[in-house]
């Protein structure tokens, strides 16, 4: 969970750098410059949403072979993990971030890049309305979490471990995965038409 952050915050470095140095060099006009800066500012979103969908599989996957017989070591860590990823917002702040400038450079956007800007910011609503505004992602309150948390700690009977699978089955089909698909979409289309119609911009391999 902790690499796939760190990755996370070191594209988010090298797409602004890329950014820096296009809208610093006087070869770029503004309008390569605005189709630049909304490249950065998808393609960082995009990054984010997929970083968030990986690490919360990556944490709640592994409950999906809950049994008893799991060991006190295997529950705690499992506990952990939930606890950590739900405690501690690190993506979701990014993605609101960029989801915001987004909106706000869209007025500024080539109409022809219009339509899959458009598509990511719906996107992006779709998956922030799916999380809602709890503190304790991806649980609607402490209470809830609190309460899986502890069913993973104290299942015995096969009635209690298929509970926990079931509540864990659950929590994943909150992200809806054919959103990311959408947003990877939009992307791919945002990226090569910008770069068919500026030639002379520096590819985004950061983006890649």
């Amino acid at each position: 969970m902790i690499s796939e952050i760190v990755a996370l915050l070191e594209l988010k470095d090298r797409a602004e750098k890329w950014f820096e140095h296009i809208r610093t060099d006087d070869k770029h006009q503004q309008d390569e410059q605005q189709a630049a800066r909304l490249l950065e500012t998808s393609g960082i979103l995009l990054a984010a949403l997929r970083t968030l969908d990986n690490t919360f599989r990556e944490v709640i996957r592994e409950l999906s072979l809950f049994d008893s017989a799991w060991t006190k070591d295997q529950r705690d860590r499992a506990i952990n993990r939930v606890n950590q990823f739900a405690n501690e917002e690190k993506i979701l702040p990014i993605i609101r971030q960029y989801h915001e400038q987004l909106i706000i450079i869209l007025p500024d956007t080539n109409s022809v890049d219009e339509v899959p800007a458009r598509e990511m910011i719906r996107c992006t609503d779709d998956i922030l309305w799916a999380l809602g505004d709890s503190d304790v992602t991806p649980f609607p309150d402490t209470i809830a979490l609190r309460n899986f948390l502890r069913s993973i700690q104290r299942a015995q009977t096969t009635e209690d471990v298929n509970r926990v699978i079931q509540q864990s089955d659950e929590v994943l089909d909150i992200l809806d995965r054919k959103v990311i698909a959408r947003a990877d979409s939009a992307y791919g289309k945002l990226k090569g038409q910008i770069l068919r119609r500026y030639p002379n911009l520096p590819d985004p391999r950061w983006s890649q």
